[in-house]
């Protein structure tokens, strides 16, 4: 989850392709549960996605710190290792 007020969640395009309508599993210890989410972006050459969800369903949730913050970060190319 990168932002819990909105519910947006990141994923990999690897793991969505090119479907527009998924569906996310959330995990808080033993408790599973499926809910509906809609692609807002998916992109091959970053590898990258994105899955918005309802956000009440995860308003009691954490996102977590992409560090984006804390300094500046030199931009990977496509495909570096």
């Amino acid at each position: 989850m990168i932002d819990t007020a909105r519910g947006l969640i990141a994923t990999s395009h690897a793991a969505l392709g090119n479907a527009t309508s998924v569906e996310v599993q959330l995990t808080a210890g033993t408790d599973r549960i499926k809910v509906a989410g809609r692609a807002v972006v998916s992109e091959r050459e970053s590898g990258a996605a994105v899955v918005w969800i309802d956000p009440e369903i995860i308003r009691a949730a954490r996102a977590i710190d992409p560090g984006c913050a804390r300094g500046s970060f030199p931009v990977p190319a496509f495909k570096e290792t």
